[in-house]
């Protein structure tokens, strides 16, 4: 098989281009332009090029890609050369996509190589008087050669994702060897399916039939709060979320059975605090817009209309018309009407510089004013995740009855470096060719659209068009090939508006085969990334009869469906990380009003979280992070005194 270098015996070996020293940039230039070598946003392009050294100090060997057009046209080239020296030359034809070949010869491939271009036909490859003119030259020839290492990979910088170390239990390092020794995380099919009983989890010291805590959820999102309480053993007993398609996906995984006649609210200025029952912890994700780095920072004054709402913005607060600067005002009256234990608010690190800290002082105090204890921090979800995610956790403990201040002060606790990486949540190139179902696609889009009738594949679907890229490459000041999501690095965050202008390099890609532009996250991906395992549930697509076919419908269908994927999962919470810090919160509810006589809140909190955090990766890389996860322990074990 000539396009997998198996001629021969060759079954480890890459074709290698011999040209002569003297034209190695020229040579390369010919190569790049035609798609016979990767670029740096292929997988095999990575770090740039990659040369051969040859006995003959007069050549120098390019490596080609392993494709069988591509190879099958050099070999025919190079034996017609071969057969006939006459044919040198005799075709001048030459596609309009290579006319300026010979002004682009002289190529800094660090610098230029992006502006290389070739339409990757097999046509382009044979009828390329540019590529015939390499070939002909004399010393050309192909070769077989094991593969070399690029001389330009840099060392892995090492970063130390660890939150709190001075806070880590001394038992931790022997614990998480003991866990990765025990642990079995159960090999689900990634076509979830919908539960029907509580996922609730067993605590001891509580009855079976009893949760060991309760919590409200209010702007609850996709249920990424709900995920972790419920695996900590926790009940919510009242939810409110006013944008339709993330309630969906909120019924869909979570337990509904305890809501007021087993429903989630919806705008929470319509709802009556008389309505919401008493529960432990109240938890929310209140809109981060307004506070957001990547706007205007209006603040509190933001009278912007939030996703899903009916009533204007001109109306006053108490007519139930507050913008979305004021919504923090309505977790204040809750929390000031039903008095839960404790309270953990999330929102981005933006809030603290918001209108010179003002925003969050008067956050803050309003809190404090209706009787809780307020402790706040920006936390990383690096070690938990494989996204560098920073957010905002305020967290608030009621004051005792006697006003006095509680025994057991609020830390933020200890959050390991588990050193998940891009590889550990990304499909495989097998998955990405198959169905697509693995990607989170709701089989119901699949089937409206025809996509497996038409037997296109998921990764086809989720990769840049001709222009997106061009765009990227061109107009982009700030995009590059290194911003990718590579095997050993860390995501980007993933945000509200991933995906959406793809072209002006605002969302993280991920590379692909050469020759195929870089694609998007899939929906599951962006699942992975923010910690929710492969058992999520993510959202339907409902057809609509309405729906008139016209030209392009395919794809504006799907991309609105995985637009408003990527909306719900940018919008939501790292289920790991809140179940760390719910155990730290939970610890400090004294006794007499936590339904259970369990004392070690911050450790169940803890492994819960490493849990669900294992739970988020594909099943084909959980061996190889075990291993990953040994080096962990060695790296912890010191810190014990």
């Amino acid at each position: 098989v000539i396009g997998d270098c198996r001629m021969d015996n060759n079954y480890d070996k890459e074709p290698v281009l011999l040209v002569p020293s003297l034209l190695t940039k020229s040579s390369y230039a010919t190569l790049l332009s035609l798609d016979c070598v990767p670029r740096k946003w292929h997988l095999e392009g990575r770090h740039g090029s990659r040369t051969h050294k040859v006995e003959d100090r007069n050549k120098i060997g390019i490596p080609l890609l392993r494709s069988p057009d591509r190879i099958k046209c050099i070999v025919s080239i190079l034996k017609r050369r071969d057969e006939d020296d006459t044919l040198h030359l005799q075709d001048n034809h030459m596609p309009t996509t290579h006319k300026n070949e010979k002004k682009r010869k002289n190529v800094n491939d660090d610098e230029d190589e992006d502006h290389h271009r070739g339409d990757g036909s097999a046509d382009s490859y044979s009828s390329s008087s540019a590529l015939r003119e390499l070939l002909f030259t004399p010393g050309v020839e192909l070769v077989y050669k094991t593969p070399v290492l690029s001389n330009k990979i840099p060392k892995d910088e090492t970063f130390d994702a660890t939150v709190h170390p001075e806070r880590m239990p001394e038992r931790f390092p022997s614990q998480f060897r003991k866990f990765l020794d025990t642990i079995s995380i159960e090999d689900r099919n990634l076509t979830p399916t919908k539960r029907n009983k509580s996922s609730t989890c067993t605590v001891p010291g509580v009855a079976s039939s009893d949760p060991a805590f309760t919590f409200c959820e209010l702007f609850a999102g996709i249920g990424g709060f709900g995920v972790a309480l419920e695996a900590l053993g926790g009940k919510c007993v009242f939810a409110s979320e006013i944008y339709a398609p993330s309630r969906r996906v909120y019924r869909a995984n979570l337990d509904m059975n305890n809501l007021p006649d087993g429903k989630i609210s919806g705008d929470i200025w319509d709802i009556d605090s008389k309505d919401i029952p008493f529960h432990d912890l109240l938890v929310g994700g209140f809109p981060c817009q307004p506070f957001s780095s990547l706007g205007d920072q209006p603040g509190l004054n933001d009278a912007k209309n939030v996703s899903g709402r009916k009533k204007g913005v001109e109306e006053d607060i108490q007519d139930g018309g507050g913008g979305r600067g004021q919504l923090f005002t309505q977790i204040v009256r809750v929390l000031g009407d039903v008095q839960p234990n404790a309270f953990l608010l999330e929102n981005v690190p933006g809030l603290i510089t918001t209108d010179d800290g003002n925003a969050l002082r008067t956050i803050v105090s309003s809190l404090e004013a209706v009787g809780y204890h307020v402790s706040y921090e920006v936390c990383s979800s690096r070690g938990l995740t494989a996204q560098s995610r920073k957010r905002l956790y305020i967290v608030g403990i009621k004051h005792n009855g006697n006003g006095a201040r509680d025994e057991t002060k609020f830390q933020f606790p200890f959050m390991p470096d588990l050193q998940i990486r891009a590889v550990d949540v990304l499909h495989t190139i097998e998955e990405l060719q198959m169905s697509f179902a693995a990607t989170g696609i709701s089989p119901e889009l699949v089937r409206h659209c025809g996509f497996e009738a038409q037997s296109q594949s998921p990764a086809s679907m989720f990769r840049l068009t001709d222009s997106q890229m061009d765009q990227l490459q061109n107009r982009s000041k700030s995009w590059k090939p290194a911003k990718l999501a590579w095997d050993n690095t860390t995501c980007d965050t993933i945000d509200s508006h991933y995906g959406v202008t793809v072209g002006k390099g605002n969302s993280q890609l991920v590379p692909s085969q050469a020759p195929y532009h870089p694609r998007r996250f899939t929906p599951r991906e962006c699942a992975r990334i923010m910690g929710f395992n492969n058992s999520f549930i993510l959202g339907e697509y409902k057809v609509k009869e309405t729906h008139r076919k016209y030209k392009d419908e395919t794809l504006s269908l799907f991309n609105g469906f995985i637009k408003e994927q990527y909306y719900m999962l940018g919008n939501a919470v790292c289920p790991p990380v809140i179940a760390v810090l719910a155990g730290a919160i939970i610890n400090c509810i004294p006794n007499n009003v936590r339904n259970t006589c369990d004392n070690n809140w911050i450790d169940r909190g803890l492994w819960t979280g490493i849990k669900i955090s294992c739970g988020a990766v594909t099943p084909s890389s959980r061996a190889i992070l075990r291993e990953r996860h040994l080096e962990v322990i060695t790296n912890y074990e010191p810190l014990v005194v």
